[in-house]
């Protein structure tokens, strides 16, 4: 969301949080690669099982979702 306000993204008025599916469609507009709208999927489905099951999260997996999510904003930091 912080990408989108600081891209001029006219977010209007929000009284209810804006679904995972609405920000990868904006980022998208902005030039997000499809690589990294697939990623964010991804990101988006994990955090969901592991706020489910947050006994299934292991360290190494915890590391992964780390590095993953450094590597996309990386990418959001390149939009124009």
């Amino acid at each position: 969301m912080e990408v989108l306000d600081a891209r001029g993204h006219p977010l209007g008025p929000q009284p209810y949080a804006h679904s995972s599916e609405q920000i990868r469609g904006w980022l998208a507009g902005l030039g997000l690669p499809v690589e990294a709208q697939g990623v964010h999927r991804r990101l988006q489905a994990l955090w969901n099982q592991a706020f489910q099951h947050p006994e299934a999260v292991t360290p190494a997996a915890a590391g992964d979702y780390v590095r993953s999510c450094r590597s996309l904003a990386a990418e959001l930091r390149e939009l124009p």
